[in-house]
């Protein structure tokens, strides 16, 4: 049996996971392990609304990772492209293009392996 290992959490990862009252968070590390092994997080979603813009303590078993970035709607990306042209940042504004870009070719090329596809079967039962 393989075993995967976990990346370690650093100082600014998005994480989710529980309080010691058991509350569910969603938020960023703000601070490495004391030494009782506590994690301090930056609440941005909770199960509990008052939790939200607090930091909490959190046992570093009990929180995970969340992934980097999820794909961006072709909507997000044209804001993010607006915002890297005012910002003048040149090479997000090249990153959010290519990635704006190749989406719009995925869309095509589904489009076209589909062309004349109805969605209907016919099914015949002899």
């Amino acid at each position: 049996m393989a075993h995967m290992s976990v990346p370690p959490i650093r100082l600014g990862d998005w994480v989710s996971g529980t309080t010691p009252n058991d509350e569910r968070i969603i938020g960023f590390v703000e601070a490495m392990p004391d030494v009782n092994g506590k994690v301090s997080v930056f609440v941005t979603g909770s199960d509990r609304t008052e939790a939200i813009g607090t930091v909490v303590q959190c046992n570093l078993g009990k929180i995970s990772s969340l992934p980097e970035q999820a794909p961006y709607l072709e909507d997000e990306l044209t804001g993010l492209i607006d915002l890297a042209l005012q910002t003048r940042d040149e090479p997000w504004f090249r990153e959010l293009t290519e990635m704006l870009l190749g989406g719009q070719e995925r869309k095509k090329s589904f489009a076209a392996d589909t062309a004349g596809f109805s969605g209907k079967r016919r099914i015949f039962i002899d």
